[in-house]
Parts: structure tokens; C-alpha cells; sequence
């Protein structure tokens, strides 16, 4: 499979704060009262001074218990260095862009992921909402309803924020069409 997110695609190794999408990230030491990724980014324990950088949202379905990927190939850890596998989120922030062999158009995006998601898109000077399924269940495909108009002169800035609930699996797959 192809990411979708892939900025080091055309030749660039360098993960510093103008390649990849960047992503700060909360967590709890235990099951939280609630379940929904705004309240996992205002009252989780934030990993302070730390953003973490992807090359790709692109985590397939699968058991989970060995640790969330970062570009750099490290595992997420909370501040006692403790391996993360429930209870955390993350807010990953980025653009969307053509590349040069990408048609212009109105682009629709979907989400898969286990577990909660709302993915926002700023076109207005604004972030609005396109896909929000936020709340704990199985790895499952989320589809916006409004499309997006992409071309090669414009980046649309993006929002993802991503929950991680219980251990049992993991996913977390931007998709477009």
C-alpha cells in the first residue's frame, strides 16, 4: 500500500518541523471517565516541550500491544519512559497538498481507526469538522460527506485528533479519493 501522508517521497530524509506532520501527545496512567478525544487532549497527563513527527498515517488494523511507531522508529512512552499501548492521544497537525502527478479536483477523505477520531480541515481560516467518530470501537472506516477542493498551488492545513482506548487494537489510516 501507498501512504497517504508521505513527505519524504520525493528524496528527503530530514525530520525536523518542515517535513512530516508533527503530533504532541497526552495520556492516562488508567482507564479515563470519558472517552472522547477532546477530553483525552484537556485533561491527560501532556508530554511536555515534545513533538513527535510522522512520515505516514498509516497504521493498518492489527493487535496491539507493542507500541505506536514514530518516524524515527521509537515508541510512544510516557514520562517515566513506560511503553504506551492504552489511554493516550494524540493531536496531529499538518497540510494536505497536490503533488505534481495528482489531478486537481474534489477530494473526499475517510478515516480508519480503532479508536476515537475528528479530523478537521482549515479552507476558510477556520477548522471544521469532516470526519468525527469519537468514541471507543472496533477498527472501522469513517467517510467525510463534504469534499474538498485540492490543486497544486494550495496546502489545506489539517487537525487529526486520535485516541488509543484499550490495548486489544490499533488503527489509525487516512484515506482519499
Amino acid at each position: 500500500t501507498t501512504p497517504v501522508c508521505d513527505p519524504f517521497q520525493n528524496g528527503g530524509t530530514t525530520i525536523s518541523n518542515k517535513n512530516g506532520v508533527e503530533a504532541t501527545l497526552h495520556y492516562f496512567n488508567s482507564e479515563p471517565p470519558q472517552k472522547t478525544t477532546n477530553y483525552f487532549l484537556t485533561n491527560g497527563i501532556k508530554v511536555d516541550n515534545t513533538l513527535i513527527y510522522f512520515n505516514q498515517i498509516n497504521v493498518p488494523p492489527r493487535k496491539f500491544s507493542s507500541g505506536f511507531q514514530t518516524s524515527t522508529g521509537e515508541s510512544l512512552k510516557d514520562k517515566k519512559g513506560s511503553l504506551l499501548i492504552e489511554w493516550f492521544s494524540l493531536r496531529i497537525k499538518g497540510q494536505i497538498g497536490l503533488t505534481s502527478g495528482d489531478s486537481i479536483g474534489d477530494y473526499q477523505f475517510a478515516l480508519i481507526s480503532d479508536d476515537g477520531v475528528d479530523f478537521k480541515l482549515n479552507q476558510s481560516g477556520a477548522f471544521n469538522s469532516y470526519i468525527t467518530d469519537d468514541n471507543t470501537h472496533a477498527p472501522k472506516l469513517s467517510c467525510s460527506e463534504q469534499k474538498v477542493k485540492l490543486d497544486h498551488n494550495n496546502k489545506v492545513p489539517f487537525e487529526l485528533n486520535y485516541f488509543q482506548g484499550p490495548r486489544d487494537r490499533i488503527a489509525l489510516m487516512l484515506l482519499w479519493r
